[in-house]
């Protein structure tokens, strides 16, 4: 039964959680006869619980075999889509696993061998492999080699005419100028994304369809972002950035069906959080704290990002009122347990602090600070060469 699979996956777990891959082997052998006689899904799972054991052994050469023979051993079409998600997150949990462990080519290898051997997933393990590498090179400050293999990606796009994998990679790309504070660079990639945005829009200038418009709406907000980080911010970034936000909002808003504009609701919210960053740019203070407490009532929002957004704004006129939303910020992340952004934003708040005057206030959030890297594991920044 599926209780029966949980239990058993459960025990497996927990083996291995204390580290007792002997305890563990012999509760997958258990697991594996149970699951002998049982229906084929059940099988299949307990096949996909294999992988659990050999990330832990750290072998991962029969994992494309093993996921991929578990798989195609569903034949009812319903289970067989289950049993493909649930193996396409454990193919995913195991390129992260490996990527702490092996060589980053290594880890690449394996995911590209994932997406070939196995049929039937849903998304793509060599495209999270690569971001999930990009992002700790990024942390392990490795980024000369994520911006070479980016832009060597870009012309790998163009030069096979894929437009659509291009505007993505120049998006990558331009992100991994944002974290070497190369706000020039990043514009011009970007500028780039939106002139080839632009070419694929139909007669009308507006894109049709779910796909389309997500791709339209991220490039615009995107480009939008990167127009508010120049410095000084003056009246051609904000005719700018105002002139993509309303482009981007139009075309979500007017999309002819009601299923497209329900899932694009949320890329509408976020643009409209970047419209206050603007009004706060353009010292429009009170419009844009008009947006963000609005967006405080909205259900699943990321609260923190929005306290943090009140709390720059406040903080150069308010100082009182941003140190409580700071506060407010810092309470949510504790109890989402979001301890790495936990840790900048009280670097934030201190520094906020500390310009105002408040050094007790400051000191005690540093020390709070030090608690944060002190607990958290940091060796996951470590170069990978």
């Amino acid at each position: 039964s599926d209780w029966s699979s949980d239990v058993c996956s459960s025990d497996l777990s927990a083996h291995i959680a204390m580290k007792d891959l002997n305890g563990a082997a012999a509760e997958m052998k258990r697991f594996l006869q149970a699951a002998v006689a049982a229906p084929p899904y059940f099988r299949a799972e307990a096949q996909l619980a294999t992988v659990d054991l050999k990330m832990a052994q750290g072998d991962y050469g029969d994992v494309p075999e093993i996921v991929n023979a578990a798989v195609q051993s569903v034949l009812d079409p319903e289970e067989k889509k289950r049993i493909g998600y649930e193996a396409y997150v454990e193919l995913l949990n195991c390129v992260l696993a490996a990527a702490n462990q092996l060589p980053y080519a290594d880890a690449q290898a394996l995911a590209a061998k994932m997406d070939h051997d196995v049929d039937g997933l849903p998304g793509s393990v060599s495209g999270f492999a690569r971001q999930a590498i990009r992002t700790r090179r990024r942390l392990a400050g490795d980024f000369t080699v994520a911006l070479r293999e980016d832009s060597e990606i870009v012309e790998q796009a163009r030069a096979a005419g894929q437009v659509r994998s291009e505007i993505e990679s120049l998006r990558i790309l331009a992100s991994d100028y944002e974290a070497v504070n190369s706000v020039s660079n990043r514009i011009a990639v970007l500028e780039n994304a939106e002139r080839l945005e632009r070419t694929l829009l139909p007669a009308g200038g507006i894109p049709q369809g779910y796909p389309e418009t997500f791709s339209w709406a991220l490039t615009l907000m995107d480009l939008t972002i990167a127009y508010t980080r120049v410095k000084p911010f003056g009246p051609v970034e904000l005719d700018n950035a105002n002139r993509l936000l309303n482009e981007a909002i139009a075309a979500i808003d007017k999309q002819p069906a009601a299923a497209d504009r329900a899932r694009l609701a949320s890329v509408k919210s976020e643009l409209e959080l970047e419209r206050a960053s603007v009004l706060a740019l353009a010292n429009e203070h009170d419009e844009a704290l008009k947006i963000l407490t609005a967006k405080l009532q909205e259900r699943g929002r990321d609260k923190a990002d929005i306290y943090l957004r009140m709390a720059r704004l406040d903080r150069d006129v308010f100082p009182d009122r941003a140190a409580l939303s700071y506060d407010l910020a810092i309470d949510d992340l504790v109890a989402n347990r979001q301890s790495l952004r936990l840790a900048a934003a009280r670097v934030e708040a201190a520094r906020a602090a500390v310009l105002h005057g408040q050094t007790e206030r400051a000191g005690k959030l540093l020390v709070q600070v030090s608690k944060n890297l002190g607990s958290e594991g940091f060796a996951d920044t470590e170069w990978k060469l």
